[in-house]
Protein backbone atom coordinates (compact mmCIF):
# COMPACT_ATOMS: atom_id res chain seq x y z
CA UNK A 1 0.00 0.00 0.00
CA UNK A 2 1.28 3.61 -1.03
CA UNK A 3 1.81 6.29 1.80
CA UNK A 4 -0.64 8.23 -0.18
CA UNK A 5 -3.20 5.57 -0.08
CA UNK A 6 -2.39 5.00 3.61
CA UNK A 7 -3.58 8.60 4.42
CA UNK A 8 0.00 9.13 5.72
CA UNK A 9 0.48 12.20 2.86
CA UNK A 10 -3.04 13.73 1.77
CA UNK A 11 -1.07 16.53 -0.80
CA UNK A 12 -1.30 20.55 -0.73
CA UNK A 13 -4.36 21.18 -2.14
CA UNK A 14 -7.72 19.90 -2.72
CA UNK A 15 -6.52 18.11 -5.42
CA UNK A 16 -3.95 16.15 -3.73
CA UNK A 17 -1.05 17.50 -5.56
CA UNK A 18 2.47 16.23 -3.90
CA UNK A 19 4.89 19.36 -4.96
CA UNK A 20 7.52 17.40 -6.02
CA UNK A 21 9.57 20.48 -6.38
CA UNK A 22 8.87 21.70 -3.31
CA UNK A 23 10.63 21.49 -0.14
CA UNK A 24 8.44 20.49 2.73
CA UNK A 25 8.20 22.21 5.84
CA UNK A 26 9.04 21.39 9.82
CA UNK A 27 5.26 21.27 10.58
CA UNK A 28 4.22 19.73 7.69
CA UNK A 29 7.11 16.69 8.45
CA UNK A 30 5.85 16.61 11.95
CA UNK A 31 2.00 15.99 10.77
CA UNK A 32 3.79 13.00 8.52
CA UNK A 33 5.79 11.59 11.65
CA UNK A 34 2.19 12.20 13.74
CA UNK A 35 0.67 10.32 10.95
CA UNK A 36 3.12 7.25 10.73
CA UNK A 37 3.12 7.14 14.90
CA UNK A 38 -0.71 7.08 14.94
CA UNK A 39 -1.16 4.34 12.19
CA UNK A 40 1.90 1.79 13.95
CA UNK A 41 -0.63 2.19 17.10
CA UNK A 42 -3.68 1.22 15.12
CA UNK A 43 -4.95 4.28 14.44
CA UNK A 44 -6.85 4.39 10.97
CA UNK A 45 -6.42 7.75 8.99
CA UNK A 46 -9.26 8.77 7.21
CA UNK A 47 -8.09 8.46 3.42
CA UNK A 48 -9.77 10.99 1.34
CA UNK A 49 -9.92 9.79 -2.76
CA UNK A 50 -9.35 12.80 -4.73
CA UNK A 51 -9.35 10.15 -7.79
CA UNK A 52 -13.07 9.87 -9.11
Amino acid sequence: MGITRAGLITGMDDTGTLGLDNTTTRGQSVIIIERVFSVKNGTKLEVINTRN
